[in-house]
């Protein structure tokens, strides 16, 4: 064979080798868009959907258990399988068993502790409203840096590439050095930033209080699109199939096409929606404070069932594959049937709930007055 015929061969060769690389890539992008990894984080991954795929075992009878060492939770629990961690207005972040709710330890810091921590590599990250932003070694509950902001911090921080992304009550989104707490780049919003960012193939989605979401390159910070809407957003933006799912505090919610910022369609609640949204492949849900959970169809907006509670809902919900799972400043944590919105039971407590739940295949764990765990009763 000539040398000529096997350079060309060589050639096409490679040429089909890069191609097949280049379809498997965007088959794997495909997939992690769909399905992007499970974390110890506030709505349990990046997109921030607010989906598990853990089916808790219960029927209409329930237990709770409190951990009463603090004063109200606002602070989204997560868990590395063995303890659970959150925040208090006591100024502390916990750790306590996750079967027992026996405390391990806790961190002291300035202020009241309302944002959720992402735990990473064996650490955990978290604001306070003291204007620190922590980083612990969940082992032990050691300082390994901290980083000072202007405001109070309400956001939950995300990482991307060594990078922990979150926004302060001082108008920025900071993005720290992981290992360090050193910045690597903030940009300025027009308002607070109480909601938390959310990573979508390679771009940042921040909703601020200045009425506008922001997309972002989440490596340095550049502004990549920016949209204003007719009310401030509080609610972190609940992301799948490359569609965000968010609320305003007149009540508007909105499917937008992370692509072009354009809007898919607009729902609307009776009031406004502190709530973040739950979304998975054929319902997003959304409380509200008018007293109603809403269950949309996620493709065309359809309203596909509501349900009341007592008072208004600032609880995120969370999608299980089968139940609805959400507090209300009524006192109670709700369970619904996912496909009618039917209440299957609930639990009493004895104030407000406004956390995202955890849930494990034992129980169903979240914040209110107190540090709550429901299990199934025996029979």
């Amino acid at each position: 064979m000539s040398t000529e015929l096997v350079s060309k061969r060589y050639g096409i060769e490679l040429a089909h080798l890069e191609s097949s690389l280049a379809l498997t890539s965007k088959v794997l992008t495909r997939y992690h868009n769909l399905h992007p990894e499970a974390q110890s984080m506030f709505r349990g991954n990046n997109h921030r959907s607010g989906c598990a795929a853990v089916l808790p075992v219960f029927g209409k009878a329930v237990r709770v258990k409190s951990y009463h060492n603090l004063v109200s939770v606002h602070s989204s629990p997560v868990s590395d399988g063995e303890n659970l961690y959150f925040g208090s207005n006591d100024r502390y972040l916990h750790a306590l068993r996750l079967d027992t709710l026996e405390e391990q330890w806790r961190f002291k810091t300035g202020k009241e502790v309302k944002s959720t921590p992402l735990l990473r590599n064996g650490v955990l990250y978290f604001g306070s409203f003291d204007t620190w932003f922590y980083a612990l070694h969940a082992r032990t509950g050691m300082l390994k840096w901290k980083f000072r902001t202007g405001d109070w911090i309400f956001s939950s921080p995300l990482y991307h590439n060594d990078l922990v992304i979150f926004g302060g009550m001082d108008g920025n989104v900071y993005a720290l050095d992981a290992r360090s707490g050193q910045e690597r780049w903030r940009i300025a919003t027009g308002h607070w930033v109480i909601a938390s960012p959310v990573l979508y193939d390679n771009v940042l989605l921040v909703a601020g209080r200045d009425k506008c979401l922001y997309a972002l390159d989440p490596v340095d910070g550049t502004l990549l699109q920016k949209r204003m809407f007719d009310a401030p957003l509080h609610a972190t933006p609940a992301v799948f199939d490359g569609k965000a799912y968010f609320g305003d505090l007149k009540g508007s919610f909105y499917a937008l096409d992370i692509r072009n910022f354009t809007l898919n369609w607009i729902a609307f609640a009776g009031q406004a929606i502190f709530s973040s949204a739950a979304v998975c492949k054929d319902l997003v849900c959304v409380g509200s404070r008018d007293r109603k959970l809403y269950a949309f169809n996620p493709s065309s907006g359809e309203m596909l069932w509501s349900f009341e509670a007592g008072r208004a809902i600032h609880s995120s919900p969370l999608i299980t594959p089968e139940h609805i799972l959400f507090g209300s400043d009524d006192g109670y944590f709700y369970a619904l049937d996912k496909k009618s919105g039917h209440m299957l039971w609930k639990a009493g407590t004895e104030g407000l709930v406004r956390t995202s739940p955890l849930v494990t295949n034992d129980a169903v764990y979240f914040g209110g007055q107190y540090l709550y765990k429901v299990e199934r009763a025996n029979d």
